[in-house]
């Protein structure tokens, strides 16, 4: 009777290790093949190399600490998270650059279309067109200072940008810088692709409205303009 006990709880010892082998054999199976599907997924992202300004504050600008910031790249960085199948690189460009590079295939996107803008606006109003002088070295300190001495007698500026300059250069009796007449141009941000970029055109259209739709694009606006501009500037 003994024996034929202790032949039992061998074999069912035997059966049990013979269970376990079998159940990490089909663990460690289950694992590799996690392991593989996650490797082909990060295969399939692919890199969206996007230009946009450095020195337009508060839209996109270079921070103390050689940071690109502003309400341009948080609004680029939440249409990274909701487009999985991109990885987004910015290259922070001067704004007369950012349309060339777009042209030399040296970015996908162009997020920063003031240059288009105003060659738009120019071709619709020949004889009075509006010319930037010395954009490459011209800081808000400069285009102040040439207003307050006299040297320039008038700005062409969006809403936030007269907001930012009452507030950052006031003398400390008010708005000393006045909107008159009617807009010359309703400010519109768009982004420009490569020809033949369409899915990814398609696909960043619809991650902005999703953005629109659940308010994320006026909360980001309030954040960094300090009102929502995707209304109206």
């Amino acid at each position: 009777m003994k024996r034929e006990t202790i032949k039992r709880k061998i074999m069912i010892r035997k059966s049990f290790k013979k269970a376990l082998a079998l159940a990490l054999t089909a663990t460690t199976l289950a694992v590799s093949l996690i392991g593989c599907s996650n490797s082909k997924e990060a295969g399939n992202v692919k890199k969206i190399v996007i230009g946009s300004g450095n020195s337009y504050n508060p839209y996109c600008y270079i921070d103390e600490n050689g940071k690109a910031v502003g309400y341009e790249y948080d609004v680029l960085a939440a249409i990274d998270e909701l487009l999985p199948q991109y990885e987004f690189e910015y290259k922070s460009l001067s704004f007369d650059q950012i349309l060339l590079s777009l042209e030399s295939g040296k970015i996908d996107v162009a997020a920063s279309a003031t240059t288009q803008i105003l060659k738009n606006y120019n071709e619709a109003h020949k004889g009075s067109e509006v010319v930037i002088v010395n954009t490459e070295s011209s800081t808000d300190e400069e285009a102040v200072a040439a207003l307050k001495n006299g040297a320039d007698r008038a700005i062409v500026l969006k809403k936030s940008d007269l907001k930012k300059y009452n507030t950052n250069f006031s003398d400390g009796n008010g708005d000393w810088l006045k909107a008159v007449g009617e807009p010359v141009n309703n400010s519109l941000t768009y982004y420009l692709y490569k020809q033949g970029n369409d899915q990814l055109k398609n696909d960043i259209d619809g991650a902005l409205k999703t953005l629109k739709e659940n308010g994320t694009l006026s909360e980001l606006a309030i954040k960094w303009v300090g009102y929502d501009v995707t209304e109206s500037e």
